[in-house]
């Protein structure tokens, strides 16, 4: 399993998340990020919403919310999970579409 290691010491936000979401970005299913750096607002800025089909057979469900569970027993709790019913692998223009994911982008 890769890991990926991001530096942000010395950023202030936005940048440590635009350069999470760089890094991570294309990544396979599985990979572990580390995020090393100084600013004091990180974990509240870092906030996850994970959607995932619920006929998904190329990434099994299970594996998404086993993900989404280490998440929050490390101690983020600004995590939301959408499972789309009758929904396969290929959700993005289910997910993108979504008024309210614009809504809480903004948040």
């Amino acid at each position: 399993m890769e890991t990926i290691r991001v530096v942000t010491l010395g950023m202030r936000c936005p940048q440590p998340v635009l350069m999470l979401a760089h890094s991570a970005r294309g990544k396979p299913v599985g990979t572990l990020v580390e995020v090393s750096g100084d600013c004091p607002t990180f974990e509240k800025d870092v906030r996850i919403w994970a959607f995932h089909g619920e006929s998904d057979e190329i990434a099994p469900l299970a594996l998404e919310q086993k993900t989404v569970d280490l998440v929050k027993r490390a101690g983020n709790n600004r995590v939301k999970f959408s499972i789309l019913p009758g929904r396969d692998h290929m959700i993005q223009e289910d997910v993108y579409q979504k008024k309210e994911l614009f809504k809480w982008f903004l948040e």
